[in-house]
């Protein structure tokens, strides 16, 4: 990538620090504990600054925790619903509250943010089901009390699987869509798969991480193509049926390939579908609210999607 700018060098310092680990994790007990703590503090190169004109709600979505992030002077007729990244097993409220708060208020709008049931404790598709139960809670409610004429649906990582994964459930089931949809950074082909490359500028993402997939998440090796876990696989009438879709994905990350590919399926089945590529960011980039500008250019590139 060249030289660096100093501030996207120390977030990618941040990242190596946190996966250097001698010896690494032997177990899978031992990966878990391993992939909350780096995602709990992913982008907290500083210690975090409170949050500002935002305010935090708890909820309980038909038996799933979740966060209503109100922005101050919302508008009353939208809503989005976040589902956080983490490789399935980790993540949480607290990981992605400064994120979450940040696109709430770029975009002006309610945002849900969902703590799903997490592997390898809840083996999938128990996360999913989640997922599921919250944005459907969702299409019903508003911090404002009134009837919500547009709601959204993203997420990042693999939160950006489940939404996508959400959204094709939801089309199986004949359910109410999400409006628009926004991925970011994310994972939508579990299988190792000899087209998308291992790449030295990402630190977070490789082949030997997809390998260990199954024995995270809970599922038989043989499910991995299922079109749920792995969205690449969807048929061209489902994807057809999928909301206009905004992904965002560093040029320099192991999941570019899935952004790429899923975009390419999305326009290919008749979606409206925008890919931006960000050169030379860490997976995730919009986790360093507080450092990189181009956190929030992404959010404002998010909000602009949105309106």
């Amino acid at each position: 990538m060249g030289i660096l700018r100093a501030d996207i060098q120390k977030a990618f310092e941040h990242l190596n620090a946190g996966m250097s680990l001698d010896p690494p994790p032997q177990t899978v007990a031992e990966l878990t504990a391993l992939m909350r703590k780096l995602t709990d503090n992913y982008g907290d190169v500083e210690p975090r600054k409170p949050l500002t004109d935002v305010e935090v709600r708890s909820v309980d979505a038909n038996g799933v925790p979740c966060e209503w992030l109100v922005p101050v002077d919302p508008l009353s007729d939208r809503a989005m619903v976040y589902l956080h990244g983490g490789g399935w097993v980790a993540g949480s409220l607290y990981s992605h509250r400064p994120m979450a708060a940040a696109i709430a208020k770029a975009a002006r709008i309610p945002l849900l943010l969902v703590d799903y049931r997490l592997a390898p404790e809840n083996a999938y598709p128990a996360g999913l089901e989640d997922c599921i139960t919250a944005f459907l809670w969702a299409t019903n409610q508003s911090p404002q009390g009134q009837k919500l004429s547009q709601i959204f649906l993203g997420g990042d990582s693999c939160g950006g699987n489940l939404a996508a994964a959400t959204c094709l459930s939801l089309i199986e089931r004949g359910e109410r869509l999400p409006d628009k949809l926004v991925l970011l950074s994310p994972v939508l082909e579990a299988a190792c798969n000899p087209d998308r490359q291992d790449r030295d500028t990402d630190p977070v993402g490789g082949n030997a991480g997809m390998a260990g997939v199954p024995g995270l998440y809970g599922i038989d090796p043989e499910l991995l193509g299922d079109p749920h876990i792995s969205l690449v696989n969807a048929s061209a009438k489902d994807v057809a049926c999928f909301p206009p879709s905004l992904i965002q994905a560093s040029g320099a990350e192991f999941l570019h390939w899935d952004a790429r590919t899923f975009a390419a399926l999305l326009a290919t089945s008749g979606v409206r579908v925008t890919l931006s590529s960000w050169p030379g960011l860490p997976h995730v980039w919009h986790l360093f609210t507080d450092l990189l500008p181009e956190a929030r250019e992404a959010t404002d590139e998010i909000a602009a999607f949105l309106c």
